[in-house]
């Protein structure tokens, strides 16, 4: 998001809007969208390069195709579980009742 305001202009809600897009549908293909947008404001505002503005896009693109990796979800899962399961042991009508 950073990149895309400071580089291409976006304003923060439209960053945002961008960001929230990448997260939810990397895999659609909805960041084209966004794509020449980024890139021809940053060309426009003096980086030179259009392989560097392309660069940065397609850093942006990786870290959203990244996503939540594996080992969090596992540590995720395995703190779930055990809190559940104490919770079970110690409260059972309190973890019965969904607190």
């Amino acid at each position: 998001m950073r990149i895309a305001i400071e580089a291409a202009k976006f304003s923060p809600e439209e960053a945002n809007g961008c960001a929230a897009r990448w997260r939810r549908f990397r895999n659609v293909g909805t960041m084209g969208k966004f794509e020449s947008k980024l890139i021809n404001n940053m060309i426009a505002r003096g980086y030179d390069f259009p392989n560097f503005a392309k660069s940065c896009f397609d850093q942006i693109k990786d870290l959203a195709s990244y996503g939540f990796p594996e080992s969090h979800a596992a540590s995720f899962a395995q703190l779930v579980y055990v809190s559940s399961w104490l919770k079970h042991l110690h409260a059972p009508t309190r973890f019965a009742a969904g607190y």
